[in-house]
């Protein structure tokens, strides 16, 4: 068995990377979780990334939670380093799991930390065609938006958990304005709720609220409780 660390925010696609992954046979032994001190951090997403840690429980995997500055470079730095120390502990890891999907900028900076830390990178998201990855993704995970960050996308998918719905308001967003269909520029982010490797178990959000900001066509999902049923 091949095993790896992934890099995780609790969104669909780096939730699904982690799927992919064992189901070509690598295993991951922990979720690394950057926690950015700013909301528009280059590498990592932000919005509730801490609750990252029920994904963890349910999967019976550690999660590893990384402080990041969030400054473009710096944070970079921060978390190779805080990576060579966890690798330490884990002298069997081979590999590195990432959850890209088109951004040419996320994936090389993750090859050159993979090469930098001595670990093979495995993206195996990456290249897919987006309305059919969303396709796959909404067959077997269950996930809600937790923010919206582009023109068209309606404050609907805020909090949703109808996939018909999120399917259809993100493909029409798409048709009308050219928004990713995974959000994978920021366009949009998520939250993963259920899924195959949570044994039996999900997400239950007990309190949120949502913040709009119509004038700069942004939202945002925020949970302030939640655990697992």
């Amino acid at each position: 068995m091949r095993r790896a660390i992934a890099l995780y925010s609790g969104g669909k696609d780096s939730h699904y990377s982690v799927l992919a992954s064992y189901n070509q046979g690598i295993s991951v032994e922990a979720l690394v979780v950057a926690l950015s001190r700013r909301e528009d951090s280059w590498l990592f997403h932000t919005v509730n990334v801490v609750w990252s840690r029920l994904h963890g429980d349910a999967m019976e995997i550690p999660v590893h939670m990384v402080p990041v500055s969030g400054l473009k470079n710096f944070e970079y730095f921060e978390l190779r380093n805080s990576l060579r120390q966890l690798l330490v502990a884990r002298p069997e890891v081979d590999y590195l799991v990432v959850g890209a999907v088109r951004s040419k900028y996320q994936l090389e900076r993750f090859k050159t930390l993979s090469e930098e830390l001595g670990l093979k990178l495995h993206a195996p998201l990456w290249g897919q065609n987006e309305e059919e990855l969303l396709k796959r993704e909404v067959g077997e995970l269950r996930f809600i938006v937790t923010a919206i960050q582009a023109y068209c996308l309606s404050p609907r998918l805020l909090g949703n958990p109808s996939s018909s719905e999120i399917v259809y308001l993100l493909t029409k967003a798409h048709r009308e304005c050219g928004v990713s269909l995974v959000g994978e520029g920021g366009e949009f982010e998520t939250f993963v709720i259920g899924s195959p490797l949570f044994n039996g178990r999900s997400v239950a959000v007990r309190k949120s609220r949502i913040i709009l900001h119509p004038q700069m066509f942004t939202g945002y999902y925020i949970i302030e409780d939640a655990d697992l049923v």
